[in-house]
């Protein structure tokens, strides 16, 4: 049996029922099924999913390596309260001509961010985040270093300035003058 489906744009997307990862039990089984699905197969259910990614013309879809569809359509990424947005996230990267394992990096990134904005200020939509929000997170060195995930690190204190060169003495022995 073969599930055919209409595209937006008119053409036949067809899955085989045994490679759908959407009639997978299993998460291996989902990623396997991803995997073995061409990028046009991928880039259609991305589409179906959240249609309003059609706006963005200039993103290849079916260029989509199955990892980030995965994350954009079953993982961690599709339960979010900002899915939407990460998944146009993946578009962009996708756009600028990322790797695929530089899209796994921000999508972690970005989602713990803003958990933690979401939780040290109750947002409830990426809409709520405004620039004094991010100011106010920016400032709190101390929030983002005890909330910060164990494998990244966040550095103590921020840089010092650099001297500037204007002026500089050398200070060398023996230095032609």
């Amino acid at each position: 049996m073969t599930l055919t489906v209409l595209a937006a744009d008119k053409h036949a997307t067809t899955i085989p029922t045994e490679l759908d990862p959407r009639l997978a039990s299993y998460v291996k089984t989902q990623v396997k099924r991803i995997r073995l699905l061409s990028g046009c197969q991928r880039a259609f259910q991305v589409l179906e999913r959240y249609p309003e990614l059609r706006e963005m013309p200039l993103v290849d879809w079916e260029r989509l390596s199955y990892w980030p569809a995965y994350s954009v359509l079953y993982g961690v990424a599709s339960r979010h309260f900002a899915r939407l947005q990460l998944a146009a996230l993946q578009g962009i990267l996708l756009w600028t001509g990322a790797t695929p394992h530089y899209l796994q990096l921000p999508d972690t990134s970005i989602r713990h961010l803003l958990e933690l904005v979401q939780t040290e200020f109750g947002i409830t939509t990426p809409t709520d985040l405004t620039f004094d929000l991010w100011e106010r997170l920016a400032r709190n060195d101390e929030l983002i270093r005890t909330k910060a995930p164990v494998d990244q690190v966040v550095p103590l204190s921020r840089p010092a300035p650099r001297p500037s060169i204007q002026g500089a003495v050398d200070t060398r022995a023996g230095s032609p003058d």
